[in-house]
Formats: C-alpha cells, structure tokens, sequence
C-alpha cells in the first residue's frame, strides 16, 4: 500500500515539474535571434465595454473598447491599424464613427536576456454608443469588429554557398548546397516555412521557399490601408503580399522567376500558401570551400482579422 502512495506522491510532482517548464517563457526562435510565433495582434473587448446588455429609448450610453496586444515582432505604428464596426446600424446606436486607427504605436515583442518580452498593450479603439430608438421586445444583437494593419514578417535560413556549385564535395565541407535547409522567422501569421537548396548550373543555386498564412485572418497587398477607409473585404488586394531576397549589399545577386528576374515583387498565395522560386548567381564568389550564409527575407502584408461579442437591447419601461 506503501508503495502505491510514494508513486502516487511522485507522478504527481512529475506532472507539476513538467507543467512548471510548460509555463516558463519563450526563449524566442533558437540560433536565429527571433521571437517567432504565428500571433501578431491579438484583441478582446474590454470588461463591460460593451456590457451584456444596455436600455433602448436614448437612456444607455456605453462604450465598445477593444484592447490590443502584439504578440509578434513588428511594431504597428501610428496609423497603420484600422478598426471597422460590424453588424449593426451606426445611427441605431449613435455612432458617429464606424472606423477609427491607432493613435500610438504598437509595439512588437523582443528578446531581452534570452527571455520573450511583451509590450504595446492599447485601448485606444474605442466607440461611444447609445441605442436611439425603441425595440418592441428584448433584442440580440452580433457586435463585431474587423482590423486591419500593416504586418512584416523577417525571415532567414542557412544557405549553403561557393563559387562553383558543380564542384565535387569533400569531408571537410562544413555545408551542403543540396537538401532542407534551417529557418528562422520572426514572430508573425506569415511564414516562410521551408527552404530547399540546389545545384541549378555551375554558378547557380537554386531556392525553393514555401510562404504560408498559419494565421486564423486574411493576408492583403500593403497598399490596402492606403487605398481604404474601412475594414472590409477588397477582392483584388486579397491574399497578396510582397517579397524581398537579398543577401548583405546585394551580394550574392538573388533574381527570381516569379518577380520577373527582380528580387522583390508581389506573390500571390492559393489555399493559403504559395512556392517562390529564386536562384543565386555565385561567380561573384572567390572563396575555394562552401560556406554558409544567411539571406534577409523580408515578407510585407496587411492582415485582416475578426472579433465579435453579443449585446442585447432590452425594452424599457419609460
């Protein structure tokens, strides 16, 4: 019986032990300096803005605040977030306006001493509301919220180089051209969440990334907030971002068949996701052995999200 109750005792510090480590902070994207993570602004409505339910008949005033977080890396900045109501009339519940952006900065996370730090929290969003009319019986309403904001994804990976890439491998090579390679993003829905390297020519490397949304929003061209006063949905700007590839001071030269033979241009991404090829021109090169160097791979977009919350009108009695 003895033995049954010390087992007990240390399967259950077990499980605390391990849940402690669970709940210990990030220590962000390891060997790449990155937070990492697919959030970027996270929101919820404020406690009691609005409430569960206000009066009808001009005699409620309440607030609809959202409170924002940035869990990824790119700071928002002033302007670049624009929040659209939904779902109900704005002269129904006195709104004056049905759009409203940021009016400060939203920071991004950030490593500091290998520990994940979260900043930028705002309330910033907020509307005054008041039902008008009279409703002839106690009446639901969906209250919803779209944002939108300006969004940057960084990404980098372990690219295997030299200046003839037909040349055989030797036992001291300290990398390989061919195969997967090692990547790293920044915090944000945007991800390039695979590289493939391989001999395309004997001063050509050929890259194959794979760019995926593993966000729960909708992914549009960086132009969209210049172009729109409300959060809504614009077909033609929709599921696409821009891309850049280049390595420091542009050497190596990077040119990519999707981008016309540029290094940067627009991708469009089908079902979510979407392959760029790019190859790297090495004759530039003079090192005799393969070395290993890392491109800025920099993804821009606008990212449209949604949050939503009921309200109810109750009927008054004067």
């Amino acid at each position: 019986m003895k033995s049954k109750t010390y087992i007990l005792i240390f399967s259950l510090s077990l499980v605390l032990i391990l849940s402690a480590c669970n709940n210990q902070k990030s220590t962000g994207t390891a060997g790449f300096g990155f937070v990492g993570g697919t959030e970027a602004l996270t929101s919820s409505f404020v406690t009691e803005e609005p409430p569960n339910s206000v009066y009808d008949g001009d005699s409620n005033a309440f607030r609809i605040s959202l409170q924002i977080e940035n869990k990824g890396e790119y700071t928002v900045d002033t302007g670049e977030l624009l929040a659209t109501l939904v779902g109900i009339r704005y002269d129904q519940f006195q709104i004056k306006k049905g759009s409203l952006e940021n009016i400060a900065p939203i920071e991004g996370a950030r490593l500091e001493a290998g520990e994940v730090v979260y900043t930028g929290v705002t309330t910033d969003i907020s509307y005054e509301a008041k039902y008008k009319g009279k409703v002839p019986a106690d009446q639901s309403f969906d209250l919803g919220v779209n944002y939108c904001y300006k969004y940057q994804t960084d990404a980098t990976a372990d690219i295997c180089l030299q200046k003839d890439v037909t040349r055989r491998p030797e036992e001291t090579d300290k990398c390989s051209i061919e195969g997967e390679k090692t990547t790293g993003n920044s915090g944000g829905p945007l991800q390039v969440s695979s590289v493939r390297e391989r001999p395309s020519g004997e001063n050509k490397v050929q890259l194959l990334m794979l760019i995926e949304n593993l966000g729960e929003g909708d992914v549009y061209d960086p132009s969209y907030l210049s172009e729109q006063s409300e959060c809504v949905e614009q077909s033609d700007k929709k599921n696409k971002l821009k891309m850049k590839v280049s390595f420091e001071n542009e050497n190596p030269e990077v040119t990519c068949d999707i981008f016309d033979g540029k290094n940067e241009g627009t991708v469009s991404l089908i079902d979510g996701k979407q392959t760029v090829l790019c190859r790297v021109d090495t004759s530039s090169l003079t090192e005799p052995a393969p070395f290993t160097q890392r491109p800025n791979i920099v993804l821009d977009y606008v990212y449209k999200e949604h949050v939503s919350t009921k309200v109810t009108v109750q009927r008054s009695s004067f």
